[in-house]
């Protein structure tokens, strides 16, 4: 946050340059989309607790050996998912010290270095010292926007794995009715505590499913808004680019890896989304695929007022108007594109 007041300035400045305010695009977006996020959640935060404390009570209520095994098998998923996310944002810093190095490799260490990321600094002088203290800051605010951005991507995927384990619980709880239901036909106890734990379970399933839309449904439309734009930015250059014949440049090599990783933290948002509205249907498909058939009238009738609930699936959405699946992802693509296609048609009219 500390130079987004000079990446703004540096966007007033070339305002009628669209070369140099496109090259500027990406960078801002990025920053912006971090403090959107961060701040997103700071406005839900009794959404947040609620959802922090409900993990922790199922990790200490949980007994039964198969559902602990799937928390533990959910905490190995979110430790490599939280190295490969931090992997990835962090490799947007990789550049900007190789960068400098080969730029001072061919030209040697001139007062004349241009700075790694397009920002212009109105109040200091470009010399070799304040060249490497900028990009010092340049290099600190990239470290810090792509941590920021991987805690709140783990934080969502953590969330997606454990919605998928409160729909194993109440899958569970269905089978074990089915079996008492077919097992112990005359106990009527067993059966009405069967069917009410059923109940409480896919209650507490739509509480946190609520709680989740409801801290991050504006958080997924800032990441989807800031990532459109962050990618037109970064494709325009690439264009310029090999316009230019620098398609091996290091520069290029950089815009190359912004665009793979705003694509793979879209493909990951998405197909989480996916994957947690998938856990919903399976709940569904659990109630139609068990033999219902073989039930007592009365048993039936709860198992169609189960069905009745269960057909309403869960999902995320973007702001509110917009599910977060698979089919989501090519339509962002499709704009992106369309996007970039209209800037370039502005360059070559003018």
């Amino acid at each position: 946050m500390l130079v987004l007041p000079f990446e703004i300035w540096f966007s007033i400045e070339h305002m009628n340059d669209i070369d140099k305010l496109m090259e500027c695009f990406g960078i801002l977006t990025g920053i912006l989309g971090y403090g959107s996020k961060l701040l997103m959640l700071r406005l839900s935060w009794r959404s947040v607790s609620s959802l922090v404390q409900i993990i922790i009570s199922d990790y200490e209520t949980t007994r039964e050996p198969a559902l602990r095994a799937a928390l533990l098998k959910n905490y190995k998923l979110g430790t490599g998912v939280t190295k490969l996310l931090f992997g990835t944002y962090m490799s947007l810093a990789f550049f900007i010290p190789m960068e400098n190095c080969i730029r001072i490799a061919r030209n040697g260490y001139t007062p004349s270095l241009l700075y790694s990321i397009p920002t212009s600094y109105p109040m200091i002088k470009k010399t070799a010292k304040n060249h490497i203290m900028v990009n010092f800051v340049q290099l600190t605010q990239v470290i810090v926007a792509g941590s920021g951005h991987a805690l709140c991507d783990v934080f969502f995927t953590v969330l997606v794995m454990h919605a998928a384990f409160k729909s194993l619980v109440l899958r569970t709880a269905i089978k074990r009715y089915f079996k008492v239901c077919t097992r112990q036909k005359k106990d009527l106890k067993a059966i009405s505590d069967a069917i009410n734990r059923v109940i409480l379970y896919h209650r507490a399933f739509l509480k946190f499913a609520q709680i989740f839309e409801d801290a991050y449904c504006y958080v997924v439309f800032c990441q989807i808004f800031c990532i459109t734009l962050q990618t037109v930015g970064s494709g325009y250059i690439l264009i310029l680019l090999a316009e230019d014949q620098k398609m091996w440049s290091v520069e290029f090599l950089k815009y190359i890896n912004f665009i793979m990783v705003d694509v793979f933290s879209i493909m990951a948002y998405c197909t989480a989304g996916e994957y947690y509205t998938h856990q919903s249907i399976k709940i569904y498909e659990q109630l139609c695929n068990s033999s219902w058939y073989d039930l007592s009238i009365s048993e039936m009738k709860s198992v169609l007022f189960l069905m009745i609930h269960t057909q309403k699936f869960v999902a995320i959405t973007s702001g509110k108007f917009k599910n977060l699946q698979l089919d989501c992802c090519t339509s962002i693509m499709k704009g992106t594109y369309s996007y970039l296609s209209m800037f370039r048609a502005t360059r070559n009219r003018d």
